[in-house]
């Protein structure tokens, strides 16, 4: 609830700027009551936008059984309503989870992913991405990416006035914002998400699917897939992907939030031992 109060705020504060950036003070008024509100309709529909940007389609018992069976299962093991359950066609393995601790959580997972996992693998990553249901912090995480993508897409419209209102003697206040926005854009992704969250669910999820080798054997897999990992087409979706993609260079590598993946498989292993 923190979190979320803490990028509802940011988004408040966003809205604020965009205002000031177009009609000074008088529009700042007005742009902070609108930036709360487009993050409040954001909170809601952050989810499916997230799901719609990487071109997913929802399926079911009729369209893939096998599946929709496998994440009911999990489901109940995790002691969460059922998600629904998402597919898209990318080769590189990737896998999501958004939504909220309810009936509108979703699991999504990329063709690339299924022909690459073994079934107690992919019972893993199932596993994992249940395990951020569980903990509640998916709608944070998936609100954060809406705003980082809302704070980049700000800072092209400054980086676009600028270009428009330039002068001679040097660019437009708007242009500054572009070098001001482009950072902050990290900002929601570190208040919704960070390296413990990603521990935390690979323990859960371990226990979820009762296989900690499984999961360790499968972030091993998509860490080293033939197929390249997922590139970062939607960079201020990276928090939420089950491994780190690859293409983070300059301020996009800030968004990446995901610890080092063999330090994951590392900690999966020890706790194989502990139990031993």
């Amino acid at each position: 609830m923190l979190k979320t109060a803490s990028l509802l705020a940011a988004m408040a504060t966003l809205g604020a700027l965009a205002g000031a950036l177009a009609d000074g003070p008088r529009g700042a008024a007005l742009g902070a009551p609108a930036g709360l509100a487009i993050g409040l309709l954001a909170r809601g529909a952050s989810s499916r936008l997230l799901l719609r940007a990487y071109g997913a389609q929802q399926v079911d018992e009729s369209s893939a059984p096998y599946l929709v069976k496998l994440v009911q299962e999990l489901a109940q093991r995790a002691a969460v309503p059922t998600p629904q359950v998402w597919l898209f066609d990318d080769p590189a393995p990737a896998a999501l989870a958004t939504g909220a601790r309810g009936r509108r959580c979703a699991v999504a997972l990329s063709t690339g992913l299924l022909s690459l996992l073994s079934e107690r693998e992919l019972r893993a990553v199932i596993g994992h991405e249940l395990a951020h249901i569980r903990h509640g912090d998916v709608r944070a995480a998936a609100l954060g990416s809406v705003l980082s993508g809302a704070l980049v897409a700000l800072a092209l419209l400054a980086l676009g006035a600028s270009v428009l209102d330039g002068e001679d003697d040097g660019p437009a206040p708007s242009g500054w914002a572009l070098w001001l926005l482009a950072p902050l854009a990290a900002l929601p992704l570190w208040l919704a998400a960070g390296r413990e969250r990603e521990f935390d669910a690979d323990r859960l999820g371990a226990r979820i699917a009762g296989d900690p080798g499984a999961l360790a054997d499968a972030l091993y897999k998509i860490e080293h897939a033939a197929a390249p990992r997922p590139a970062l087409r939607h960079p201020h979706a990276a928090a939420l992907l089950v491994v780190a993609p690859v293409g983070a260079q300059g301020w996009r590598r800030r968004l990446v939030r995901h610890p080092p993946t063999a330090e994951r498989i590392a900690r999966l292993r020890q706790s194989i031992v502990a139990r031993d």
